[in-house]
């Protein structure tokens, strides 16, 4: 039964993965390099990641130290992740990857194992970040940032918001809410905001989130987009209030004053981002390489006060920043940790309904946008004959 349940959870992953590809242009692999292929004799080591993740004194250190060449392709939604390494499974070394999409990964058998004997540093993080259940004893990936999924908004428009994950779904913000196409992210916003517990399995309440999902959406009529479209509507005003990750809020925040966050009170998803090695990378020994140079305490510290986004890596600590601790949005107090938790690792029964629900959520969005659009002349004109 249980080998059933994993080939039933596997096709499951991959139809939503297609699903995605099929409808999103950000499913495209992006790069930062040009198009011109290094030479047989250059060292390199292929990373696949999402955009400005790792703090560019880092790669340089990292290149002078080794001779070893950093390449980065980007990702700029977890299913053009998936998508991306399924369909060029040789292309990249190292992976950076959330902990949900890494245990699909790894029952896909797109990363592999990796050779605790080539990381030194492998030892030096906090024992509630290694050891979990996604990857048991870090067989398959190593920690790399941490954060928690939050509120950004305009408070030079809404001074004094509800602090609740209801705010993204006021019927008041008609078109000025931006949300994530993140699945996970926007059910446990919908489940919190129902008063559920956000890593909910029971059936009944997926689908009353997805009911309150579909009727909100046909009244607030949100902007879906990926990361970078989200940060981008939130800073030029085109929305007022956005769903985003701990990190990117900060340093939007950061960059303009008309800028706040906040965790909502009913807590928040936790979410941690690994390094992992593809299964069919051809830089196996590189990449483990610079998988134990990032976790230096030292080179940990430098990525996590370049990004604003917190380490798991204890020998880290003494060289962070002082601005960066004190930040309870990136490093929130007990009290609001115990209501902040990881994805759990869904059932297959939650992952269908999940699916289910995202492609009638998506459907939906689309289907209003073509019906709200302007008529053109020419439609127009076809219309009187």
């Amino acid at each position: 039964m249980k080998t059933i349940a994993k080939h039933l959870r596997i096709t499951a992953f991959l139809l939503f993965s297609i699903s995605l590809g099929g409808c999103q242009k950000g499913e495209e692999v992006l790069t930062s390099d040009s198009s011109e292929s290094p030479s047989e004799e250059v060292q390199e080591v292929v990373v696949y990641s999402w955009e400005e993740y790792f703090n560019p004194e880092v790669i340089a250190k990292f290149e002078t130290e080794t001779g070893i060449r950093v390449r980065f392709e980007y990702y700029d939604s977890l299913g053009a992740l998936a998508g991306g390494l399924q369909s060029q499974p040789d292309a990249f070394d190292v992976v950076v990857v959330d902990d949900v999409t890494l245990l699909e990964l790894k029952d896909i058998r797109m990363v592999r194992p990796l050779d605790h004997k080539l990381l030194a540093n492998l030892g030096n993080f906090y024992a509630r970040y290694v050891d979990q259940e996604f990857d048991p004893g870090n067989e398959y990936s190593i920690p790399y940032l941490w954060g928690t999924t939050l509120i950004a908004y305009r408070r030079d428009r809404l001074p004094d918001p509800e602090k609740s994950w209801k705010l993204l779904f006021n019927p008041d913000l008609k078109g000025r809410v931006a949300l994530m196409e993140e699945k996970e992210d926007l059910y446990a916003a919908a489940l919190m905001s129902l008063g559920l517990r956000m890593d909910s399995e029971e059936i009944e309440d997926l689908e009353r989130a997805t009911e309150f999902l579909s009727e909100r959406v046909a009244m607030v009529r949100p902007k879906f987009s990926a990361l970078e479209g989200i940060k981008d509507l939130i800073a030029t005003g085109k929305c007022d209030v956005a769903c985003l990750y701990s990190g990117d809020a900060a340093i939007l925040a950061e960059e303009d004053e008309g800028i706040s966050y906040f965790i909502p009170e009913e807590g928040a998803p936790i979410w941690m981002d690994n390094l992992a090695i593809a299964r069919e990378s051809k830089n196996v020994e590189n990449a483990h390489l610079f998988l134990d140079f990032i976790s230096r305490g030292d080179i940990a510290a430098e990525n996590a006060n370049f990004l604003w986004y917190a380490t798991p890596n204890k020998t880290a600590e003494p060289f962070l920043s002082d601005d960066l601790l004190a930040d309870e949005a990136i490093y929130p107090p007990a009290e609001v940790m115990s209501r902040c938790a990881f994805h759990a690792n869904p059932s297959l029964e939650r992952l269908e309904a999940i699916n289910r629900g995202m492609k009638r959520i998506f459907d939906q969005a689309r289907s209003e946008i073509v019906q709200s659009a302007p008529i053109t002349e020419e439609e127009s004109n076809s219309d009187s004959e």
